[in-house]
């Protein structure tokens, strides 16, 4: 019961404060969660039909452990082994929960997880809705931040010139699962293994054309050196500015705008370019090369991963 458990917590994300989320229903031998995007369904019969707190119920089964018994008592559940008693109220929940996939299932084609997890790290929860999701599309697996974008070319043939677009939190939740085998329906991607089933919702949001920000030429790009990133990490831990920056010329990295607060040697041939501390940070750590130009995309790329990120514009 622990492992199955533990597969419907990594599914959920409880990422909207709806009482529902967050809850296990246990009906007609099955154990399902809803976080409202994210759907996890795995065969465990508890001999009752009832809805608890997921976490509550997880805590409970650990401090048991093994060999504990289940009664279902007026208002929650009690667990007890050993002496020891343990009561998981109830709780209701009006959550659909998971429903069938409308339309044909597709099995997406091998590298889907490879693609997905080398651009989510590009991924971030803003204002704007489709910073914090995956786009799939005409040969790419496609990821912004708003400033920065990554892209991963998949096999996007299964499509039939559609596009896809996931939440980014809900889609990490099903590639971790490295499930057997992912499918796409017209409302769902669906990850299965045995008998174990996690469902994630398509999202609505309109993702940006950004097809043209990989047109751009910043330059030659360079190898990236290690000593270069841990130079930059040290100079941004020293901003004592209220929004951090790296500024890079040829050779140097300074923070602190006109009167730098710290100024460090690196590597030559980077190019020059003033950026957000973290927002350069992630992509120098996620990069082996890259060519910065002042005020301009600026391409980055690591093996098949290709990416542009832009800076400020200089005063």
């Amino acid at each position: 019961m622990k492992e199955k458990l533990a597969f419907l917590k990594a599914g959920t994300i409880a990422k909207s404060m709806n009482a529902e989320v967050g809850l296990v229903t246990f009906r007609d031998g099955i154990a399902s969660t809803y976080d409202g995007a994210t759907s996890c369904r795995i065969p465990l019969d508890i001999g009752h039909d009832v809805s608890v707190r997921l976490f509550t119920l997880s805590r409970a089964v650990a401090v048991l452990g093994e060999g504990f018994a289940i009664k279902k008592m007026t208002a929650n559940l009690q667990l007890s082994n050993d002496g020891v008693k343990i009561h998981v109220p109830f709780l209701v929940n009006n959550e659909e929960g998971y429903t069938a996939s409308r339309g044909a299932k597709i099995d997406v084609p091998e590298g889907f997880a490879e693609a997905v997890r080398a651009v989510l790290p590009f991924s971030e929860v803003t204002p704007r809705d489709f910073t914090a999701c995956v786009h799939i599309s005409d040969g790419y697996a496609l990821a912004t931040s708003g400033n920065t974008v990554a892209r991963y070319p998949l096999d996007t043939s299964f499509l039939e010139g559609r596009s896809l677009t996931i939440d980014a939190q809900s889609l990490s939740a099903l590639v971790r699962m490295d499930l057997e085998k992912v499918s796409y329906s017209d409302s769902t991607l669906t990850g299965y293994e045995g008998e174990r089933l996690l469902s994630v919702s398509l999202s609505a949001c309109r993702f940006p054309c950004v097809k043209k920000l990989f047109g751009y030429d910043s330059g030659e790009p360079v190898d990236i050196d290690p000593a270069t990133v841990a130079a930059c990490r040290t100079a941004s831990s020293l901003d004592s500015g209220s929004l951090p920056t790296l500024t890079f010329t040829d050779g140097l990295v300074s923070t602190g705008g006109e009167s730098p607060d710290c100024s460090m040697a690196i590597q030559r041939g980077l190019g020059e370019g003033k950026y957000s501390s973290s927002k350069i940070l992630a992509v120098l750590s996620k990069s082996e090369k890259i060519a910065m130009k002042s005020g301009e995309p600026s391409n980055f790329s690591a093996g098949k991963l290709q990416g542009v990120t832009i800076g400020m514009r200089a005063n």
